[in-house]
């Protein structure tokens, strides 16, 4: 007898007995996407309240460091701190940090600390170095609670400082050598032992009250020969950024081109300028000596016109002599004179606030203080010949040119003295620095990755 057809599927035995397994599965994939989820939810959420509590630090210590620099006080640093972070804490989205902090009485601890270096960052009572530390956000989370993680936390740090400003910029393309660092007698004009106040690198910086005599003239020579100092084939002339050529020499020491600087490495802190190899002496002079004549520099659109300067008395008031090199290397006058009466920085601002109604050469179309140029000294030996090569910056002076320059058979050379007064008008209009009053460059304030902390 047949049986009744039946559409009825038999599942067998094995397989009944694995359902349990596909639910355990399913259950798992869940709790792994809900993890996957916290993870990308909580964590959002964490990198969020990081980055606004890092902005609040970062400010926080830029202040201080500012404050320190200013005022010489860890105490109102310290509360310029306090205040900037507490002041980032009512910006909008930042309530959960400042219920955190709750002015000072919440788990969120703000902690300000100073370091005389930066690394190692040694907590001290000595600056300049300052460190901001927000310890710490706790944050609730959410979706993350499936895989155990109830809670995360937010830490930042950061720390400012002074740093030597990236290379001191409105540079003339011109070099004077300085002597050998760490040597006897190579003075940096500031706290060296057994070295005269006015000492700077081999150079005599007199204080602006005294009359200038032959012995502090300084000399930069562009020659068309070798020179011992500098290496054949350089001239004392520099390559500041990517400008080279005649043209960039000519236009930068006329003072047409503005914005030059030194490189700068943050690592090891040295200042450095590229020579520029090849004679160009006929461009420095006509570039250089537009500072007592004026000029008009650059071609098309970019010409610039410079104006002489107001006064254009050169260094001997007798007009048929003039200041040279001698063969033993030291300025003399062509005349021989051996005690000149020069016409030096002080007669020329007593020029400047008298109308040059003493007598004085002038050009009363011109601008003051044209003669006043930023000149970086630099460590020359031992540079390559004749190419592009680097030069350490020992420190910078405001120098001011005393006569035009003149080309001869060996090349040219021009005359100036470094002026050494904190007061010094000209070198501020020239963004120049004090030589005499120390070899230390300007700064500002900039923020550093905290050495001890990956939170920065």
């Amino acid at each position: 007898m047949d049986r009744p057809y039946s559409t009825r599927k038999v599942i067998p035995r094995a397989q009944q007995g694995q359902r349990g397994v596909v639910m355990i599965m399913v259950t798992i994939g869940m709790v792994a996407i809900l993890a996957v989820a916290g993870l990308a939810l909580d964590s959002g959420h964490l990198f969020l309240t990081k980055t606004r509590l890092q902005n609040a630090v970062d400010s926080a210590a830029l202040t201080a460091a500012k404050v320190l620099k200013s005022s010489d006080s860890m105490v109102d640093a310290t509360a310029a701190a306090r205040a900037t972070f507490e002041e980032n804490l009512s910006a909008p989205g930042n309530d959960l940090i400042a219920d955190a902090y709750d002015d000072g009485n919440g788990d969120l601890v703000l902690t300000v600390q100073y370091s005389a270096t930066l690394n190692p960052f040694t907590p001290s009572a000595t600056p300049p170095y300052v460190r901001v530390i927000a310890d710490s956000v706790s944050l609730d989370t959410w979706l993350a609670r499936v895989v155990g993680v109830d809670q995360t936390e937010a830490v930042a740090s950061a720390v400012s400082g002074p740093v030597a400003v990236t290379g001191i910029c409105d540079l003339v393309p011109m070099l004077a050598c300085g002597c050998e660092p760490g040597t006897p007698g190579c003075c940096d004009g500031g706290s060296d032992a057994g070295c005269a106040p006015d000492s700077y690198y081999g150079y005599t910086v007199p204080d602006a009250s005294t009359d200038l005599v032959m012995d502090d003239v300084t000399s930069v020579k562009i020659s068309a020969g070798n020179n011992d100092d500098i290496g054949p084939g350089n001239f004392h002339l520099l390559r500041l950024g990517d400008n080279q050529g005649g043209n960039y020499i000519r236009d930068a020491l006329a003072g047409a081109t503005t914005g030059l600087c030194a490189d700068y490495d943050p690592v090891s802190g040295e200042e450095t300028v590229d020579s520029e190899p090849g004679n160009k002496v006929g461009p420095a002079l006509d570039g250089l000596n537009a500072r007592f004549d004026g000029g008009t520099f650059g071609s098309g659109q970019d010409q610039e016109y410079v104006p002489p300067d107001y006064v254009i008395q050169e260094a001997l008031e007798d007009v048929s002599d003039e200041l040279v090199l001698g063969d033993d290397g030291s300025v003399q006058t062509e005349d021989g004179a051996t005690t000149p009466d020069l016409f030096d920085y002080n007669d020329y601002l007593g020029a400047v606030d008298g109308s040059c109604g003493n007598g004085e050469t002038c050009n009363l179309s011109g601008e003051p203080f044209r003669r006043m140029m930023v000149l970086p000294i630099g460590h020359c030996s031992g540079l390559s010949n004749g190419t592009s090569s680097p030069i350490s910056v020992q420190g910078y002076g405001c120098f001011m040119l005393l006569q035009r320059g003149s080309q001869g058979n060996n090349g040219a050379d021009f005359f100036g003295q470094f002026v050494g007064s904190a007061s010094a008008r000209g070198c501020d209009v020239a963004g120049g620095i004090d030589p005499g009053a120390s070899p230390s460059l300007p700064t500002q304030i900039v923020l550093f990755r905290d050495p001890d902390s990956g939170d920065s």
